[in-house]
C-alpha cells in the first residue's frame, strides 16, 4: 500500500520540497508500523524523483536513496536504472551525464531477471539516451551486448519497445558509425529482427549517398519494396536524388541503378490506375532524376516516356526538373538524331520559363541539319533572330 502511495506525491503536492517531504513522511510511517521497504519502495521513490528531474537536487537524492537501499540489502533492478536515466538524462539539451556508462559498468556481463514490471523499460530508454543524450555509438554497442547476454533479451519488452530500441540504435549507427560498421549491423538484424521504419531507411540512403556507396542502392530499394515503404514520398524522393547523384564508371552498376529508376517510374505510373488512396504525385525534380539515370544507361526510349509525361502533364506535375536533366535529354536526342523529341524538349523549357531556352535552341540548331519546317518550329519558340545568330556563328 505504501509503495502505491509514494508516487502520489507528484499529484497531491506542489513543489519539489513538499513532494519530497511527503515521501519522507510515508517512509517514516512505514518504519513506525514495522513495514520493511523493498524493491517496489525504491522504485516508487525514484519514480517520484523522476517527475522532479528538473531540480538538480533530485539527482543527488536519487543516488543517496539507491545507496541507502543497497545498505539494506536491496539491489536495484533494471527499472531502478530506468528511473535513474529519467532523472539524469531527461533534458536532452542539458549537460551530458555519464550515468548510463556507470550503470553499464555495474551490469556488464550479468544475467538480469524481471523483478519489477517496469524492468522492460530500461533497454529502450537506455538506447534513447545513447542516441539523443550521449550521441555515443560505443556505449550503444555495450548496451546491445548486455541485451544479448544470457536471457536478458526477455527484458526488451513488447514489439513496440523492441522497434523503438532498434530505431534508435540504427539511427545512431547511421549518424556516428562507419558505413561498413553500420551495414554489418544491418545485415545481422534486417529483416529477421528489425524492419527499419521509412525515416530510418531515409537516413540509410543518405548515408549511402554521403559515402558514395552506390552499389548498395539496388539492394536497399529491394528492401524498401519488401517493407512496403514505396508509398512514402519523402523516402522515394531521397532514393531518386541519390540515384541521380551517383557517379560511377562501372557500366554494370549504371545499368542496375537504371533498373531501380525504371522500377520507381513504373511503380508510380501504375499507381495512377490503382484504387489505393495513398498515391505519390510526380514532381518535376523526381521525373528529372529518373530521366538522368535512364539516360546514363542509354535507355533513351524510357527517357522519352518520362519526357512525354512532363510535357503532357505539366499542369499535374509540381515544379520542373533541373536544367541539367533537360540538357541531358536534349543532348541524347541530338546524338540519336531524334529532332522531334529535341524540339519538344526546347518547347518544354520555354513553357517552363527556363532562361537557357535560347541557348538550348541554338545548340540544337547548330548541331543538326534541320529542315525548313523544323527551323520554323524552333524559331516560333525562341524567335528567328536567335536562330540566325546560331547560324552565323557556325
Amino acid at each position: 500500500a505504501f509503495n502505491a502511495l509514494i508516487p502520489g506525491a507528484s499529484v497531491l503536492k506542489e513543489g519539489h520540497e513538499l513532494r519530497w517531504q511527503f515521501v519522507q513522511d510515508l517512509l517514516g510511517a512505514m518504519k513506525q508500523q514495522g513495514v520493511s521497504p523493498d524493491l517496489g519502495t525504491l522504485n516508487a521513490i525514484l519514480d517520484t524523483l523522476s517527475s522532479m528531474s528538473a531540480q538538480k537536487e533530485s539527482q543527488k537524492r536519487a543516488l543517496e536513496v539507491v545507496a541507502e537501499f543497497r545498505g539494506l540489502g536491496i539491489e536495484p533492478s533494471p527499472a531502478t536504472y530506468y528511473f535513474l536515466l529519467n532523472i539524469f538524462c531527461q533534458d536532452r539539451s542539458s549537460m551530458r551525464s555519464a550515468i548510463l556508462v556507470s550503470i553499464l559498468n555495474v551490469l556488464e556481463g550479468k544475467a538480469l531477471a524481471v523483478r519489477d514490471p517496469r524492468d522492460v523499460m530500461f533497454f529502450t530508454e537506455a538506447m534513447d539516451v545513447c542516441r539523443y543524450h550521449l550521441s555515443d555509438l560505443e556505449t550503444a554497442f555495450r548496451l546491445d551486448r548486455l541485451l544479448h547476454t544470457a536471457d536478458n533479451y526477455n527484458l526488451i519488452g513488447d514489439s513496440f519497445k523492441e522497434s523503438v530500441y532498434y530505431r534508435n540504435f540504427f539511427g545512431l549507427a547511421c549518424q556516428m558509425g562507419t558505413l561498413e560498421e553500420f551495414m554489418g549491423l544491418y545485415n545481422k538484424l534486417v529483416p529477421n529482427v528489425y524492419v527499419p521504419e521509412p525515416g530510418i531507411m531515409e537516413e540509410i540512403i543518405k548515408t549511402v549517398d554521403m559515402n558514395e556507396a552506390w552499389e548498395l542502392l539496388p539492394r536497399l530499394w529491394s528492401d524498401i519494396v519488401m517493407f512496403e515503404h514505396t508509398d512514402r514520398e519523402q523516402l522515394v524522393c531521397t532514393v531518386l536524388t541519390t540515384l541521380q547523384r551517383s557517379c560511377t564508371d562501372d557500366t554494370e552498376l549504371v545499368q542496375r541503378l537504371a533498373d531501380v529508376a525504371g522500377a520507381i517510374w513504373q511503380r508510380l505510373e501504375n499507381q495512377r490506375d490503382s484504387r489505393t488512396n495513398k498515391k505519390i504525385s510526380w514532381t518535376g525534380q523526381m521525373l528529372g532524376d529518373v530521366m538522368q539515370v535512364l539516360l546514363r544507361a542509354d535507355r533513351y526510349p524510357q527517357a522519352v516516356e518520362v519526357m512525354t509525361c512532363l510535357i503532357k502533364r505539366q499542369h499535374e506535375v509540381l515544379g520542373v526538373p533541373s536544367l541539367e536533366s533537360l540538357s541531358a535529354f536534349l543532348d541524347k536526342s541530338i546524338e540519336m538524331k531524334e529532332i522531334k523529341n529535341a524540339i519538344s524538349a526546347v518547347q518544354y523549357c520555354s513553357e517552363a520559363g527556363f532562361e537557357d531556352t535560347v541557348r538550348l535552341a541554338q545548340h540544337l540548331s547548330s548541331s543538326l541539319q534541320l529542315n525548313p519546317t523544323q527551323q520554323t518550329q524552333l524559331a516560333s519558340i525562341v524567335g528567328p533572330q536567335a536562330l540566325a545568330q546560331a547560324a552565323a556563328s557556325t
